[in-house]
């Protein structure tokens, strides 16, 4: 049931069109859009605004003083009697809608209250988007706003429906807030102990694997202890003879890619909070950089946790992911990381309906960027790109990297509009100076760098202890160490092997470096790209004849997870690598 104006001298409607009634009888105001733009953005300021700033926000381009005094003409006129709302006193405009029947007005009125008829109705009120058909960025963050208030309105009116006893309700209005903003966690947990208060384990299951669905393929990442919990409960709740469904999400975890978060086998480091801190200072570039296989990915997914705990926006691209056409020109990049982003976000936008040819690729994504992630949000906003070395080497590699690095510059040079709240968190293995012509015009001799190493030793003995196996110590624990190195990747990937075929370390280091072993995956894709590169393949060459090798190629081969030292003193990362280099190479 819609919210309807009872019978008043003067009624406005933001939510939806724009729409005033003066007296009984619709105002005129909707034959001049800047006249309504005016009363628009008067009536949701709530406050005195300077005559210049209400004309640089209506007419940005121009900051026309003639068209705001012809609006405020044409608004008097269609106010008749109540032009006295429409107050210029010192260079100021004001609307005074005391006594008027003003929806935003009441929205904020009843949300701000305790009672539950009150909260609906402000919900009910406030269902059609504010000041629709415009998408002006004052309209964008003022719609925010609502959004913002709509979201916690109904989670709160959940909560007290709930302690009424209208147990519908209450959850239904917990629908309605995971709709809203379906990242949060708290609806979904809310939601879920409902139906398992109730007895209800199908409708529990069901939203349980929603949950998952939705975090695997937004965020790459396992279900919340607290949700596992809930899930558990929900299956030893008696249902006659019906099979629970599995959890979405698998609970052994598996190898390679990020690990989730609820996985006991993660071993923390320093690094991770020093990511995590860097996300909270909202530096405006974040570089987490380090050797292919060190864990990247697993840091990057926990950081982007932590930032949306703060109450920060995440978005996430993957260049991995990206099909080869999109990396084939920079409209065509620029075009899928807008797409991309459009679908994570929690309102549909499309990024089509602001793009124009004339401004050409970089401006097009900046400005989709701006005023549909940034500027309607009050919060903070992460756009975290992985894989970030399959650019290098493009054509247009320096001109993408020369627009992250303007973005960047633009929160001193540009303080007018919200840089200061956007971070970017770039994910690298490869030394960026190598392929760029100019390092000063990217993004990757600022902000904040931060370094991923190898595991010490100390951390891969905590990973095998909590994979239970027992290495015995002494030479045992010597060989295992030297074989895997400090790559947790190889070390989860023998400690899976070990368990699963029940092999002492002796026989798995004899089947490490086999084409058909546990470690045949990650060796073969080195040298695949060993055998493609006649420079790299020579410089490994050397360094297995007990040579050194040039800065350069050092540099790539640490990237790329060869490697490690110095150039006189290059050594290789792991045993299993140099087995398999000697082998093969």
């Amino acid at each position: 049931m819609g919210h309807t104006f009872e019978a008043a001298e003067l009624s406005l409607r933001l939510f939806g069109p724009i729409a005033l009634d003066v007296d009984g009888s619709p105002a005129a105001t909707v034959r001049s859009r800047c006249a309504d733009r005016v009363l628009g953005y008067l009536v949701v300021q709530g406050r005195p605004v300077s005559r210049s700033l209400v004309a640089d926000t209506i007419w940005p381009k121009t900051s026309s003083s003639e068209s705001l005094r012809q609006s405020i003409s044409t608004l008097r006129r269609a106010l008749g009697s109540h032009a006295w709302r429409l107050g210029c006193d010192n260079g100021t405009l004001s609307f005074d809608s005391a006594g008027a029947d003003v929806d935003l007005a009441d929205f904020y009125r009843l949300s701000a209250g305790d009672d539950l008829d009150g909260m609906v109705k402000a919900l009910e009120i406030s269902r059609n988007p504010l000041l629709d058909g415009s998408d002006e960025p004052w309209v964008l963050k003022a719609r925010s706003d609502v959004r913002r208030r709509r979201q916690e309105v109904a989670h709160r009116a959940a909560h007290a429906a709930a302690a009424a006893g209208r147990g519908e309700l209450a959850r239904d209005l917990l629908a309605r807030h995971i709709s809203m903003t379906p990242a949060l966690e708290h609806g979904w947990h809310d939601l879920m102990a409902m139906y398992v208060e109730d007895g209800d384990r199908a409708a529990a299951i069901g939203l349980y694997n929603k949950y998952c669905e939705r975090r695997k393929s937004h965020d790459g990442i396992g279900p919340s202890p607290a949700m596992v919990e809930l899930f558990g409960r929900a299956r030893a709740t008696p249902a006659g003879d019906d099979e629970a469904s599995p959890p979405a999400w698998p609970e052994a975890p598996t190898v390679g890619g990020a690990v989730p978060l609820t996985s006991n086998l993660y071993i923390e480091r320093h690094v991770d909070a020093g990511f995590a801190e860097a996300l909270a200072r909202r530096e405006s570039i974040v570089r987490l950089q380090g050797p292919r296989q060190t864990g990247k990915s697993s840091i990057l997914a926990r950081g982007l946790q932590r930032a949306r705990g703060l109450g920060s926006a995440t978005f996430v691209v993957e260049f991995g992911r990206l099909a080869e056409a999109d990396l084939g020109s920079m409209d065509a990049l620029c075009r899928r990381l807008a797409a991309i982003i459009a679908a994570q976000h929690e309102e549909e936008v499309d990024p089509t309906e602001t793009w124009l040819e004339a401004l050409g690729a970089g401006l097009n994504l900046e400005r989709f960027v701006l005023r549909r992630v940034v500027a309607p949000r009050a919060e903070p906003v992460v756009i975290a790109i992985d894989d970030v070395d399959r650019l290098f080497g493009r054509p247009f590699a320096d001109e993408f990297f020369a627009l992250l690095r303007s973005w960047h510059e633009s929160r001193a040079k540009d303080p007018v509009r919200p840089w200061d709240r956007l971070t970017l968190a770039l994910v690298l293995a490869t030394d960026a100076r190598l392929y760029l012509r100019n390092i000063n015009h990217s993004p990757f001799n600022v902000g904040r760098r931060v370094a991923v190493e190898d595991l010490r030793p100390a951390e891969i003995d905590e990973m095998v202890r909590r994979h239970g196996v027992d290495l015995g110590g002494g030479e045992d624990q010597r060989r295992f160490h030297e074989m895997v190195g400090g790559s947790a990747y190889f070390a989860c990937r023998t400690l899976q092997a070990m368990a699963e075929q029940g092999w002492s370390v002796e026989e798995v280091c004899v089947h490490a470096g086999r084409d058909d072993g546990p470690l045949a995956g990650p060796l073969r894709d080195i040298y695949a790209k060993l055998a493609g590169d006649a420079e790299l393949s020579g410089a490994v060459r050397r360094v297995l004849a007990g040579q050194g090798c040039g800065d350069d190629e050092l540099s790539r081969l640490r990237s790329g997870g060869v490697l490690l030292g110095e150039p006189e003193s290059p050594r290789f990362r792991n045993a299993a690598i140099r087995r398999y280099l000697e082998d093969h190479l």
